[in-house]
């Protein structure tokens, strides 16, 4: 646990106190998980000069924070949810506080609620469409915003270079559950089975055939079969086997023709092999289009936050997919990307997330409070 950045005064022992006592199962009521970051982000000079820890209601999560990651790697619960909480917690909370800084200043608390909703709904990321549940519940009728923004980090990039790019930046994604309805047998008799292992292993590599031989190769598409589970004994061919995965497309249309072909594939193979195949298709996130003004407006902003020559504005679609796109169809915005240290990609078990910057994220997000906003509110 790296102590380094930790102001030694009351707010940081506080603030590690709280997030202590919250790693330790005790009942902590919201203020202190809202109140947080002091201890992490103390050190954040402002635009205006303001320090977090000046505020009485900056104090919580810092602890909450430190406390995930000294027990990362003791709680199976938070070792699993860790990716989640970089991008949950450590950037998009210091952009919200760094709203709500500004917020205490007089500004307007629509600023404040949009960095707050962005990071909400990075919270839900991996709930699949948590965005579309806030929208649906009236998000933005109950905290109008007239722009939005959102950041993510990215180990592909350089420590401290910043990645916008206008128009469609990331892919819409689908997520499948296919469920092969066999018929189970002794390992040692396979005849007197439908076996759900070997139909799943001959539709796992068909599905590939889809982008290989059915998208147009101009058009980006991608389907991963991530999961396949079947069986749980040496010797039983079992009954069921299930495929599960992501697919991501820019396009609409290829998204439709993928799924068609993947139904059709099911059918085709379920005839086969004289068993049944059930599929569900889901569509995740939508296609994540940034509108120029505000990508404009971040690579204005990234420009007075680090070296001019660490901003790019051209960098390459991301088939990756996020629920802030669906933010970005209700409301004009922009999405951009963070690059640091360290070569392990996310999602990947090894991954460490470079804290130094923490400080650029949420210079990042300030700044452009102070740029966007009408001159005047801050008075």
């Amino acid at each position: 646990m790296d102590l380094a950045h930790l102001p030694l005064d009351l707010a940081g022992l506080l603030a590690l106190a709280a997030g202590l006592g919250w790693a330790s199962g005790l009942r902590l009521y919201t203020t202190l998980f809202v109140l947080g970051m002091a201890g992490r982000l103390g050190w954040v000079v402002l635009p205006s000069g303001l320090r977090l820890l000046e505020h009485p209601w900056v104090l919580g999560a810092a602890g909450l924070m430190l406390a995930v990651e000294f027990f990362a790697d003791k709680i199976p619960l938070l070792d699993s949810v860790w990716d989640t909480v970089h991008t949950f917690i450590r950037i998009p909370a210091g952009a919200a506080l760094a709203a709500l800084v500004f917020g205490g200043q007089g500004l307007e608390w629509q600023v404040a609620m949009a960095l707050l909703g962005g990071t909400l709904a990075a919270g839900t990321h991996f709930t699949k469409a948590g965005a579309r549940a806030m929208i649906k519940d009236g998000l933005f009728e109950k905290f109008p915003c007239d722009e939005i923004y959102g950041l993510h980090n990215a180990p592909d990039l350089n420590h401290g270079e910043v990645a916008i790019l206008p128009g469609p930046a990331m892919a819409g994604a689908d997520f499948f559950d296919i469920t092969i309805n066999g018929y189970g047998a002794h390992g040692a008799m396979p005849n007197y089975s439908k076996d759900p292992v070997i139909i799943a292993m001959t539709l796992g590599q068909a599905l590939q055939t889809i982008v290989s031989r059915n998208v147009n190769p101009h058009e980006p598409a991608v389907l991963s079969v991530t999961q396949i589970h079947a069986g749980s004994a040496y010797n039983v061919i079992p009954a069921e086997a299930k495929l599960c995965g992501t697919v991501r497309a820019f396009s609409d249309e290829v998204r439709v023709l993928i799924r068609e072909r993947m139904r059709a594939l099911c059918a085709g193979i379920a005839s086969a092999f004289h068993v049944e195949i059930s599929v569900d298709i889901r569509d995740g996130f939508s296609v994540l289009v940034n509108q120029e003004e505000q990508s404009n407006v971040i690579a204005e902003v990234a420009r007075t936050v680090v070296d001019p020559a660490k901003v790019f504005t051209r960098s390459q679609p991301k088939m990756g997919s996020e629920d802030f796109a669906d933010m970005l169809q209700a409301v004009p915005g922009a999405y951009f990307w963070l690059g640091h240290e360290g070569s392990v990609p996310v999602h990947n078990p090894g991954y460490v997330l470079d804290d130094k910057i923490l400080p650029v994220g949420a210079s990042m997000f300030a700044r452009i409070i102070e740029t966007r906003l009408p001159a005047g509110a801050h008075a």
